[in-house]
């Protein structure tokens, strides 16, 4: 969270191109990932899943803005591939597309719940369709959020 770590705020660029002052209520930076509030309220938002771990061949998206703000909710596919753990961090394996600008989007099931938080991909010579994402699980057990009942 080399952006948010140590602020208070961080700016919020809606899919209708509003931008939005958002409070930092957590961040991590060993998983690289933080949690903002909006102000106001009734965002569209994406349900949880409330068991975060999808069999593995389940099938999964990705939404992402890969490389520039044109492409916003740019949208992947690809399945569960493993689940992996390094550095005390659970990850979700998938091999849908994942690109520069997705790392923080939303990794969903076939009925829209969100998996995990795309964290990267593994980019070298002969390695294809090698990238991870944090489970909502590790997530909501670290924010103290019960699953399903949260509004990211």
């Amino acid at each position: 969270i080399c952006v948010i770590s140590g602020l208070a705020r961080a700016e919020v660029r809606l899919r209708s191109a509003i931008m939005l002052q958002a409070e930092v209520l957590y961040a991590d930076a060993h998983q690289d990932m933080a949690l903002l509030k909006l102000p106001g309220r009734d965002y569209p938002c994406l349900r949880l899943r409330r068991h975060d771990r999808a069999p593995v061949g389940a099938p999964v998206y990705a939404i992402g803005t890969p490389v520039e703000t044109e492409l916003a909710s740019s949208v992947t596919r690809g399945i569960v591939s493993a689940y992996r753990q390094e550095d005390g961090v659970n990850y979700l394996q998938t091999d849908a597309g994942i690109n520069p600008g997705s790392s923080g989007g939303p990794l969903v099931d076939a009925a829209g719940r969100v998996l995990a938080i795309v964290r990267n991909k593994i980019v070298a010579k002969d390695v294809e369709g090698l990238a991870f994402g944090v489970p909502v699980g590790e997530l909501t057990r670290d924010l103290g959020i019960a699953a399903g009942h949260s509004r990211f």
